[in-house]
């Protein structure tokens, strides 16, 4: 799994000052990270290409103008607010499958719920505070560290735990909901 932009065979997200010189090494080295955390969030493959072409023209510019010093991280945080804006622009979609690509052992049934899950899930991450969406984004989907998030985002730690525990603590209010209406429906039945 990439942890981050590549250039020369180095992780661009622990250099200081990376030797970027042109779009087509951006968009080589940092293409497949980028994706990978888009297609965590979005799970639908032409928001994910989009997302991924934002936030690369985006990473592209901050470059020229001097602005970037940690690659991964200034990536990764782009590509999970690029990927949350479409998440929170679509209502509905016909969502290509997670694990469509990838050969399983998986049920129709236990993929399908699987699948439902996962809707679920990015539709609960869509409705949070943009604060919270982004730490928790940040957190699950793009693997990123207390530290690593707090630097990214220019806050505190202590910011990035309140944000992630306030997150988890809705996504858990809104399951609790969910199931309790799910079971009203099913004894209704």
């Amino acid at each position: 799994m990439p942890r981050g932009c590549r250039l020369s065979g180095k992780t661009l997200h622990r250099w200081d000052k990376p030797q970027l010189t042109d779009w087509e090494t951006l968009v080589r080295e940092c293409t497949p990270m980028a994706f990978q955390t888009a297609w965590r969030i979005l799970g639908h493959l032409q928001d994910t290409e989009d997302a991924v072409q934002e936030a690369l023209v985006q990473a592209f510019r901050a470059h020229r103008r001097g602005e970037i010093r940690n690659w991964g991280g200034f990536v990764r945080t782009a590509i999970t607010s690029r990927a949350l804006d479409r998440l929170r622009q679509r209502r509905t979609a016909d969502a290509l499958p997670e694990n469509l690509a990838s050969p399983g052992n998986e049920s129709p049934d236990r993929m399908a719920e699987m699948n439902e899950l996962a809707q679920w899930l990015r539709s609960a991450v869509a409705r949070l505070p943009a604060r919270q969406a982004e730490v928790f984004s940040l957190h699950y989907f793009g693997e990123l560290s207390h530290a690593e998030i707090a630097a990214e985002l220019k806050i505190t730690s202590e910011a990035v735990a309140m944000a992630l525990h306030k997150a988890r603590a809705s996504i858990a209010a809104k399951q609790s909901q969910s199931t309790s209406t799910n079971s009203i429906r099913s004894a209704d039945r």
